[in-house]
């Protein structure tokens, strides 16, 4: 059985931590991380849920391999920025992966949630839909 929720990321500054904050605060078996290597894969915590791809040929085909099969089984898939040129391929050809997918621009969110629930009355629903 996959997991309900697919994470896909560069391994950036924020992923450690944020995959604590995960483990912490929501049921960590229902989230699965298929991370790529970046500056913080040293700091990472070995979990059964998250999946760091090795830097050879091999090991890159078997990740976008994982990530395709898991994104097709996964009920939301949470992309952490798109910087990746071979996940963005993998969208484009193949759209129906994309009503699944959230992007994520990390701490952004979370400072505009802060501010819409001070200015407002805590509804950050209608603070957002207002900006758009």
């Amino acid at each position: 059985m996959s997991k309900k929720i697919l994470h896909i990321a560069n391994s950036d500054k924020f992923i450690p931590p944020f995959i604590e904050f995960v483990k912490e605060h929501f049921e960590f078996s229902e989230h699965e991380f298929l991370l790529t290597g970046g500056m913080a894969q040293d700091q990472l915590k070995p979990h059964a849920n998250v999946q760091l791809s090795k830097r050879t040929i091999l090991g890159r085909r078997k990740h976008y391999t994982q990530a395709v099969i898991k994104m097709h089984q996964a009920q939301k898939v949470i992309l952490h920025g798109l910087f990746d040129i071979k996940l963005v391929y993998i969208l484009f050809f193949m759209p129906w992966l994309l009503k699944n997918a959230i992007g994520s621009c990390g701490v952004g969110i979370y400072m505009c949630t802060n501010l819409a629930n001070e200015i407002g009355n805590g509804d950050s629903e209608n603070f957002f839909a207002g900006l758009l």
